[in-house]
This record gives C-alpha cells, sequence and structure tokens, in this order.
C-alpha cells in the first residue's frame, strides 16, 4: 500500500483499491439494470406510437371534409348505379337468351306439326287412292258378273 501513496504537490494520497472493485461492480449492475429498462421503455414507446399512429388514421378517415363526404357519397352512388345497370343488362340479356330458345322451340314445333301434317295428308290420300281402287275393283267384279250372267242368260232381274 506504501507504493501506491505519492505525494502529488505536496499532498499525500492515498488509494485504497479495495473500495474501488465493488463500487465499480454496483455502478455496473446499476447500468446494467438501467439499459434493461430502457428496453422496457423504448418497447413502450414504439407499441405507443403504433396506438397513436393507427388512432391518427382513424382521425383522419373519421374527419373528412364535406367535400370529401360528398365526394364518398357520390362515388358510392355511382357504383350503386353502375351495379344497377349492369343487372339490368344481365336480366336482358337472359330474357335475349330466353326469347331466341322459345322461337327455336316454336320453329321445331311447327316443323313437327308441318311432318304430322303431311304424314296425315298422305295417309288420307292413300286411304282415298285404296277406296278409289276397292271401288273400281268393285265395279269391275259387279261389271263382270252382269257380263258373265248376261252370257249365260242367268239374270237375277229375270
Amino acid at each position: 500500500m506504501e507504493a501506491l501513496s505519492k505525494d502529488v504537490v505536496g499532498a499525500r494520497l492515498n488509494l485504497d483499491i479495495t473500495r474501488m472493485t465493488p463500487a465499480f461492480k454496483v455502478i455496473d449492475g446499476g447500468a446494467r439494470k438501467n439499459a434493461e429498462s430502457f428496453k422496457v421503455l423504448n418497447t413502450e414507446l414504439s407499441q405507443t406510437e403504433k396506438s397513436y399512429v393507427s388512432l391518427a388514421k382513424a382521425a383522419d378517415k373519421v374527419a373528412m371534409s364535406a367535400d370529401e363526404r360528398r365526394k364518398k357519397i357520390l362515388a358510392e352512388s355511382n357504383a350503386l348505379v353502375a351495379q344497377r345497370k349492369a343487372q339490368t343488362e344481365l336480366l336482358q340479356a337472359k330474357t335475349t337468351a330466353l326469347n331466341k330458345t322459345n322461337q327455336v322451340v316454336e320453329e321445331k314445333l311447327k316443323a313437327q306439326q308441318a311432318i304430322v301434317k303431311r304424314r296425315n295428308d298422305a295417309i288420307e290420300q292413300q286411304e282415298q287412292q285404296h277406296q278409289k281402287r276397292m271401288q273400281a275393283l268393285q265395279n269391275r267384279v259387279t261389271s263382270t258378273g252382269a257380263s258373265a250372267a248376261k252370257a249365260t242368260g242367268t239374270d237375277d232381274a229375270t
């Protein structure tokens, strides 16, 4: 200890190193606790800042000017008008498609009715031709029987 004592400008300093190490440890521990406290404080500050930013954005949205509100309402109204126009066009397109389908069905029905009418007409014509042939055959049979009776002389009328 004697070696550490020196005369400085007429005064004598006695340095006791045994007290310095614990003092530095206390100072170091305090500094570490302060660093931890600052970390926690910085975290809280950043969270608070985020909250304030989100509140500011919300306040900006709420605090729109009258012109901005009017523009927003007009935009929403225009969007609704456009949506209704699109719905109307869609309904018109569906109606047109249904009308075309109905026309096709009606044309098919007319074609089928025409085919059925032609068949019925053909059947009727064949029936008439058959009746004419049967009549002609009947007439031939009657005339052949009458001429045969005249030739043989056996007439039903006599």
